[in-house]
């Protein structure tokens, strides 16, 4: 008799157990949202270290294999970690306003992926561009916790015609 009343209690309180070891939604969703303003903030700090060229600061946010890809009009460029942050250093042009408009995070683990929208402006030579830009940045954690950029994949969006 003691051995039934034993198993019925146990499998009465397993779920309560269970129930206690999983972690809430609202715990996972509040870790997630922090997670995606932990990435945003990284994105931000990186693209004012392009702005002002501080490639050591950029330096430190690019994973040591980080790439870069441009498409636009009738070019794609491709840029290794060490030819993007010389090419950032050596750029003639002044970039006034970097802003991210916005940046739709994804997370996987210790990756996720960024689907952002930038707004540029740019003189050079004199003349003022105002450029809009569809980025794809994909970040990782590493070893250290930190969150890194790995890679980005950056198009321009052609101006629209005035009507």
């Amino acid at each position: 008799m003691r051995r039934p009343l034993a198993l019925c209690l146990v499998l009465l309180a397993s779920p309560l157990l269970l129930a206690a070891q999983a972690p809430r939604p609202r715990t996972r969703d509040a870790t997630a949202a922090k997670t995606k303003q932990d990435i945003t903030a990284v994105y931000e700090r990186m693209l004012e270290a392009v702005r002002v060229r501080d490639t050591v600061a950029l330096s430190r946010l690019l994973t040591p294999r980080y790439f870069f890809t441009l498409s636009g009009g009738d070019s794609v460029i491709s840029l290794s970690r060490a030819e993007r942050l010389q090419t950032i250093a050596a750029s003639p042009d002044s970039i006034p306003a970097l802003n991210l408009e916005r940046c739709d995070i994804e997370l996987y683990g210790d990756a996720a992926v960024g689907a952002c929208r930038i707004r540029q402006l740019t003189i050079s030579d004199g003349s003022t561009r105002r450029v809009t830009v569809l980025i794809t940045a994909t970040f990782v954690r590493g070893l250290n916790r930190r969150w890194q950029v790995a890679a980005s994949h950056a198009s321009r969006v052609p101006p629209t015609e005035p009507r």
